[in-house]
């Protein structure tokens, strides 16, 4: 499969176990590539290994610095990055503002909100090269 015809890779990161595994179940099922990162701390290695297309970002972690992640990412990201910030919390939609991600979704979400903010699992147009040096989660 060509890098233009790839599925889009996402990057699911949250501290909560169940939240994680759902969400990735969710995706995998519908074609996307899936990786999982629950640490902050392991946020920005994660994202180098996998190279995603869109990273799936809870706003709410221990020792996170959403900012300073949300910048790193964006400036290491091979690629054009595609950022969707979820959280329960009720500042979540001005955060997702200030730091221009391209959607947020509010905590507790349905599959047809997280589909919606993702758009289709196959990826047109993506430049050649840089595939992931692990294997999806």
């Amino acid at each position: 499969m060509s890098d233009a015809t790839r599925p889009t890779r996402v990057l699911v990161v949250d501290d909560e176990p169940a939240i994680l595994r759902s969400t990735a179940y969710i995706l995998k099922d519908l074609g996307y590539d899936v990786y999982t990162c629950g640490e902050a701390r392991e946020i920005l290695s994660v994202a180098r290994d996998a190279t995603p297309d869109v990273v799936l970002q809870d706003v709410r972690m221990p020792g996170l610095d959403l900012e300073r992640t949300v910048t790193a990412l964006r400036s290491e990201a091979q690629r054009e990055l595609r950022l969707i910030l979820f959280t329960a919390s009720l500042e979540g939609e001005e955060l997702a503002e200030r730091l221009h991600a391209d959607a947020f979704i509010p905590k507790p979400f349905r599959p047809a909100e997280l589909v919606e903010a993702l758009g289709p699992a196959e990826r047109a147009g993506a430049p050649a090269g840089g595939g992931p040096t692990g294997q999806p989660q």
